[in-house]
């Protein structure tokens, strides 16, 4: 019998990793008559590669945002609400992510109908605070202005195209019966415009 193998352990300060590869050598020099040394079993350190997700903040300039900025702050939030699993806590979170807007929101309604609002509900009293009032015509006519650049990619000019566009808020009854809705006819206007505003007439 292997004394190693009933006594107690003097270290008990060791490891499982440590006990396992004195273990193996003992056994190799005691038992294995000239063999090599039986390699200690690799223990795994398991790392969790779960990155802390940074809650977006509505960040203003000159105590306001465009459209545009609006709708990826929202965007951003969606995701980080998601990704996180706030659950019942998404409301709190959202009206610390407001910021400056969250206290202008409490401001004007005060703490009893703030307490009252519904994550969407807060979202819209928000846009009404943060969101800077674009007059849709005038959207509309910078939309015609704006021409490919020299040298420009036509993607990146359609890039410069899209937040303008929709800015112009393109939108048109729906014609099938009963529907009652509005039809988003933005990406029309951008081919249109993206056409129209190429520099090179045989692209045309």
């Amino acid at each position: 019998d292997c004394v190693y193998d009933t006594a107690e352990d003097e270290e008990g300060d060791a490891t499982v990793a440590d006990k396992i590869a004195i273990l193996g050598f003992h056994r190799a020099d005691a038992h294995g008559h000239g063999q090599q040394p039986a390699q200690p079993i690799p223990v795994v350190q398991q790392h969790s590669n779960t990155q802390r997700l940074v809650r977006p903040d509505l960040k203003l300039s000159g105590g306001k945002v465009t459209e545009t900025q609006w709708e990826y702050f929202v965007h951003s939030w969606a995701q980080y609400k998601r990704l996180s699993n706030l659950g019942d806590l998404a409301r709190s979170h959202l009206e610390q992510a407001l910021g400056e807007v969250g206290k202008k929101v409490f401001e004007r309604l005060g703490k009893v109908a703030t307490d009252a609002l519904t994550e969407d509900q807060l979202l819209a009293e928000a846009k009404d605070i943060a969101v800077e009032q674009q007059n849709r015509l005038i959207a509309r006519l910078r939309l015609a202005e704006v021409k490919q650049e020299e040298g420009e990619a036509i993607t990146a000019f359609e890039t410069r195209l899209r937040p303008v566009a929709r800015l112009g808020k393109f939108k048109k009854p729906c014609t099938r019966p009963g529907c009652g809705e509005e039809v988003d006819y933005t990406e029309e206007v951008v081919l249109d415009n993206l056409i129209r505003g190429l520099r090179e007439e045989e692209i045309k």
